[in-house]
């Protein structure tokens, strides 16, 4: 009986995945499109080719396009991060609504989802910048180093914190599954969940 409702809810999923792939193709085909088509004019051979087709065909660079670059940037912008959060918590959603794993039953798991990709997302944001500067020999603005690392921290607070909580319900609750999820907990988890988050 549950087969139909979990294809569905994978169905649902390709589907919003597909509308964020698109909103985030076209706002970074946008925001690199003025480095497109300088490359485009610059390169030679093999690559001119590739810069030419990746403008598809759009070469206007006055300002008032890239003036309309930017608001349709800033429109998709604010169309995509919702829809981001949603796919990210719909995620958690499915494996929430799992009965199969009693650890991710629980409906904190989209907002763990959330907090968590936050989490993950900024520490990536953090590593691929740092990377970046070194390999460009660029100085590092350490302002921005500092805000990302605020941010990090802050998220990786609340992330801890949820997953606690959940913790706290499961135990509480002290079902069928809880000698597996204090197995986990002590032994086969205990340096990813506790170690690695402090």
């Amino acid at each position: 009986m549950w087969m139909p409702h979990l294809t569905s809810a994978i169905a649902g999923f390709g589907f919003i995945y597909a509308f964020y792939f698109a909103i985030a193709s076209i706002e970074i085909w946008l925001l690199f499109r003025g480095e497109v088509i300088q490359r485009a004019q610059n390169s030679t051979g093999i690559l001119k080719i590739l810069y030419r087709l990746a403008t598809l065909g759009v070469t206007d660079m006055s300002e008032e396009r890239v003036a309309v670059d930017r608001k349709l940037s800033r429109v998709l912008s604010i169309v995509g991060i919702p829809t981001v959060c949603v796919l990210v918590g719909y995620v958690g959603f499915i494996f929430g609504a799992l009965k199969s794993n009693p650890w991710w039953s629980t409906s904190l798991m989209p907002v763990i989802f959330i907090v968590s990709a936050m989490a993950s997302g900024i520490a990536v944001c953090l590593v691929v910048y740092v990377a970046i500067c070194k390999f460009k020999k660029i100085q590092i603005d350490m302002n921005c180093l500092h805000a990302l690392v605020k941010y990090l921290f802050g998220f990786l607070v609340i992330d801890l914190s949820l997953e606690l909580l959940q913790l706290l319900v499961l135990f509480y609750e002290a079902d069928s599954h809880i000698e597996a999820l204090q197995l986990l907990v002590t032994q086969k988890l205990m340096y990813t969940l506790v170690w690695d988050k402090s």
